[in-house]
């Protein structure tokens, strides 16, 4: 009797999920809005920030608040510094799988799914309804920003067999979006809507990159979910929207457009950094409401079911409290101790010797550059202090009376630590002739712990702003100046040990194991890491954050110093 009761409830299962694939593949589509309000909730950064935004004359805007308010949706978000652990800081690719799947998922969704706030931050503020109807959030929306689009790695690179969080890769990419499909199956009450990662101008990535970009992304839009026999996961292509006025994502009236009429996989909407103009988002919030309105109507069509009693997805306590006291005691792992590793090359700067760094700042601006003896090593560090407003700029730069020769390393290596958490920074390298010498640019963010930063030379990109002619790559064999650039910002910021480091892959001081806000910086053909990693590699991608403001200025204020002081 067991065995036939086992048999028939196997059955039910079948023609169940039949159904589903059936009615998920033939569902009624509408752009109607919903007809009573609908709790949503947008796990975002910046770029995110700014899509919601109203109107404004401080910063970038899409309107994409008041467009959902009006489409009937109570839209709540997250942001920097939200949630248990500050779990609103991890919003990278490899960061998915610590809210959705991980041992502690269960405190962040209950978190995110109880948030009614709306967490602005310093972004914009943005309409919403003037109550909340109750209950918790129905839709979650997620989004990583502009870095992860600079993926390595080949276009057609199969997923990983299980996800990590360190690697930037195509094949990474997809390991962690097929493991979040394994809870969001489990909860068919909600729409999860993912917001892909808008592109990176072109001078911010490399052309291989950005295509590994385009080609992950179409993955998520075409082949993601076409074995997933459920209607309450949806796709929103942010990418393609914004790399051409004629690339779309959107509802045409009777059907659903995904259109790359430009093959380009760079941002057509910049805004002097890769975070997206009002344009840009404008143009988004018009594709994506209708679209949205496609995608709760089909979920509701295909019927929405109570979520499965919760499963633990930690250890009892008993567990946690087996082990005896001597062993409780005992030393830590080896590798837990292991002396960090310090990266060796010829010296750019250590800051022990004359200090030779200048700043140059926006009008409003205050900074200073300074030698501080809170050093990575040795006795001094450039420090810089800085309050920077709106629409302004400022950076501390070193500049050189004849071009320095640094072909004998494959890339430059710096440490840095920042009291301003998600503090983006730009590094501009100045080359070739010294009457008319080409900016190259690389952006990163800095942590607040010293991290190191790994940038081999063709990762510097020609600066968008750079005049016309001069050189196309960096020439390390003709380096004029180097700066450290900021925009919009205060507080201060630590750098030192600049040095120029061989080899394809640099060696890198363990981080912090439960922070990490950048990856590593690497080739073209990355190392395949090991099976049991014990430390997460340093590098240079991590949440997105305001990045310089009028770098061209910047730059012109500091040719303008060092022509004085040669003058002189």
């Amino acid at each position: 009797m067991k065995r036939i009761a086992c048999v028939l409830c196997l059955l039910a299962v079948l023609f169940t999920l039949a159904g589903t694939v059936a009615a998920s593949s033939a569902l009624p589509l509408s752009a109607a809005p919903p007809t009573a309000p609908v709790k949503l909730i947008f796990i975002h950064h910046s770029t995110g920030g700014n899509w919601l935004a109203d109107p404004n004359d401080d910063q970038p805007y899409g309107g994409l608040g008041r467009a959902l308010m009006q489409n009937n949706y109570f839209v709540s978000a997250t942001n920097y510094g939200w949630g248990p652990d500050g779990i609103g800081d991890r919003t990278d690719i490899p960061n998915w799988p610590e809210w959705f799947v991980g041992p502690n998922r269960d405190v962040y969704l209950d978190a995110l799914y109880n948030e009614n706030g709306q967490n602005v931050g310093d972004f914009g503020d943005w309409s919403r309804m003037a109550s909340d109807p109750g209950g918790e959030n129905v839709i979650v929306m997620f989004k990583s920003c502009f870095p992860n689009s600079n993926l390595e790695g080949q276009p057609d690179d199969p997923p990983l067999s299980e996800p990590n969080d360190w690697e930037y890769s195509v094949a990474n990419a997809k390991a962690v979006y097929n493991a979040l499909l394994t809870y969001f199956e489990t909860r068919q009450d909600k729409l999860f809507v993912v917001i892909t990662a808008p592109p990176l101008m072109r001078s911010e990535t490399t052309r291989q990159n950005a295509a590994n970009a385009r080609a992950f992304n179409n993955w998520l839009v075409n082949e993601w979910l076409a074995d997933y026999p459920y209607a309450n996961v949806a796709v929103f292509d942010y990418y393609n929207v914004l790399t051409d006025p004629a690339n779309h994502h959107r509802w045409n009236g009777s059907a659903i457009e995904h259109i790359q009429a430009k093959d380009t996989d760079f941002s057509a909407y910049p805004s002097g950094d890769s975070h997206p103009s009002t344009e840009g988002h404008t143009k988004a919030t018009a594709e994506f409401v209708p679209l949205l309105n496609v995608f709760y109507n089909r979920w509701q069509a295909a019927g929405v079911v109570a979520p499965p009693p919760a499963e633990p997805t930690t250890a009892p306590p008993e567990e946690a409290t087996e082990t005896p006291p001597e062993e409780a005691t005992a030393a830590p792992p080896e590798a837990e101790t292991a002396p960090p590793v310090t990266v060796t090359g010829p010296i750019i700067d250590d800051f022990e010797g004359d200090f030779q760094w200048y700043a140059d700042i926006g009008e409003g601006a205050t900074l200073e550059c300074r030698v501080d003896g809170d050093a990575h090593s040795g006795a001094a560090a450039l420090q810089m202090a800085y309050t920077i407003p709106a629409d302004s700029w400022g950076g501390c730069g070193r500049y050189y009376n004849h071009p320095q020769d640094w072909s004998d390393g494959t890339g430059l290596s710096l440490w840095l630590r920042t009291d301003t958490p998600g503090q983006w920074v730009t590094l501009v390298i100045f080359s070739g002739d010294p009457e008319a010498a080409t900016p190259f640019e690389f952006g990163f963010e800095v942590t607040p712990d010293w991290n190191s930063i790994f940038i081999p030379w063709n990762e510097f990109g020609r600066a968008s702003w750079a005049d016309e002619g001069g050189l196309t790559e960096l020439d390390p064999a003709h380096v004029n100046s180097i700066a450290l650039s900021l925009g919009e910002s205060q507080g201060t910021l630590w750098a030192d040990d600049i040095v120029r480091f061989s080899g394809e892959t640099p060696p890198s001081e363990p981080a912090a194991p439960e922070q990490p806000t950048v990856a590593p910086v690497v080739e073209e053909q990355p190392p395949t890491p090991p099976a049991e990693p014990t430390e997460e590699p340093s590098g240079r991608r991590g949440l997105c954050a305001s990045a310089p403001l009028a770098l061209v200025l910047l730059a012109v204020g500091f040719v303008r110093e060092r022509a004085l002081r040669k003058s002189k």
